[in-house]
């Protein structure tokens, strides 16, 4: 960054024209994360090139004057960001919001349903189908379009605040059309136990779904904080 901004000042330098672009780069980056007033880690590999690029000449020249250096400071967050992958589990305990067991419940669908039996999940789990190993027997991965929580605002986090106002009213149609036509055979439920923050969204709160669960569907169980239902033989 330093030599970008030195760049920038000197106008007759040959390297300027493609620090500009640079910085121009950069700051279209940052606008385009910060849109949404919410900050996921993936969303700042959008500035990771770039600033792979601006760090660059000034890491070449450290490296020919200072490489131990270098090399230390490489590999001191490459050693932190490793130890936190590695202890994420107990970190996220720690923090008290620890992650869903995913292998219980994957476990659990899979002694209680076949390999094409299509799986819908309420709630905000879309790695369950994939842990569970079964098809989606509805187009939504998550609920969220259709609840109207959104992740890392207060609709998700304050129990209190209402969500309505962001649902997709087209979803809902889609969700009936696929229980018609897809016949999901496993649904799970994930506001039993408050998984994912789906605790204030039972399907008691959706007319719509609480007809389709009555009219088709019995509960096999619960694990974890999630409610499993299965289709009616012959519904």
């Amino acid at each position: 960054m330093r030599g970008a901004l030195h760049a920038l000042r000197k106008r007759g330098d040959e390297d300027a024209p493609f620090y500009r672009f640079a910085v121009g780069w950069l700051v279209v980056s940052v606008l385009a994360v910060s849109v949404g007033g919410r900050y996921f880690g993936h969303y700042f590999h959008q500035l990771t090139a770039v600033l792979a690029v601006l760090a660059a000449p000034g890491a070449a020249a450290l490296w020919q004057r200072r490489p131990r250096l270098l090399a230390a400071a490489m590999a001191v967050p490459a050693i932190g960001f490793f130890a936190v992958g590695a202890l994420h589990a107990q970190i996220v305990a720690l923090a008290g919001q620890p992650d869903p067991d995913y292998p219980a419940m994957a476990a659990y669908i899979r002694a209680r349903s076949a390999p094409s039996d299509g799986l819908c999940i309420w709630g905000n789990l879309p790695v369950l189908a994939f842990e569970a190993e079964r098809p989606l027997g509805c187009r939504f991965s998550f609920a969220n379009y259709l609840t109207g929580m959104s992740p890392a605002t207060t609709t998700q986090s304050d129990p209190e605040v209402d969500a309505s106002m962001n649902i997709v009213p087209e979803a809902w149609d889609m969700l009936e059309a696929d229980f018609a036509a897809r016949r999901p055979r496993i649904v799970v439920d994930a506001s039993p136990g408050n998984v994912a923050n789906y605790g204030k969204f039972p399907p008691s709160q959706f007319p719509r779904l609480a007809a389709i669960l009555a009219r088709d569907y019995d509960e096999l169980g619960t694990i974890d904080g999630i409610r499993v239902l299965e289709r009616r033989r012959g519904h």
